[in-house]
């Protein structure tokens, strides 16, 4: 009951990465609504977006207006099912067209980042290097811990940094938290330095432990 004229929807891409969607809907038939969802492997919804209730007589659709509501830098690696859905004023109800979307794992890496193996007890270390990813950075987390599993919250000394998710910021530079890491308020004793970024997927990665 539809075409689609110069559609365009990854196949696959990179986690956290963020996509845009497009593509004009072409129908005989008048429009009620457009919507688009993305399922998992297990049929759950994991995204979706849907139009308003369009005026009678409408026969085309701009997906790219529903691009804003599908943020595809939030999926997770994995295997994904895209389904764009029309409601017709008709009476033929619907139809639909299904796509497949695969996210593929981001990388990291880093550059001259610095750590300490000791230190005088009430003198600082300075924060240095850049940490990148191939995804979106959202946050990053620096900081002295009490062991090598702490949560990234629980440092004894550190910062962090939350970043929109909707900046795509895909490097860091660490020196923007020099200044809240205050090495010289550690107690004597042994800990762990780590720095760490989570993705707007969600995936957390961590670089120096």
């Amino acid at each position: 009951y539809f075409t689609i004229t110069d559609p365009y929807f990854p196949s696959a891409l990179t986690e956290s990465y963020p996509r845009a969607i497009g593509g004009i809907i072409n129908s005989e038939n008048n429009l009620l609504s457009v919507s688009i969802e993305v399922w998992d492997v297990d049929g759950g919804i994991i995204l979706s977006a849907y139009s308003d209730v369009l005026p009678l007589n409408t026969k085309t659709y701009d997906l790219s207006k529903l691009d804003n509501q599908l943020h595809l830098n939030l999926l997770k690696p994995g295997n994904y099912i895209f389904d764009i859905y029309i409601d017709f004023w008709d009476d033929i109800d619907s139809d639909y067209k299904t796509f497949t979307l695969t996210v593929n794992p981001a990388s990291f890496s880093s550059t001259n980042i610095g750590y300490p193996t000791s230190i005088t007890q009430g003198r600082g270390f300075p924060v240095t290097g850049t940490v990148r990813s191939t995804g979106n950075i959202t946050k990053v987390w620096v900081g002295a811990y009490s062991s090598s599993t702490a949560a990234p919250d629980s440092y004894i000394v550190g910062a962090s940094e939350t970043i929109s998710v909707f900046s795509y910021v895909q490097g860091y530079n660490l020196a923007n938290l020099d200044s809240k890491v205050v090495f010289n308020n550690l107690s004597k004793g042994t800990y762990y330095y780590k720095v760490m970024v989570e993705l707007s997927s969600g995936t957390r990665y961590t670089y120096i432990n």
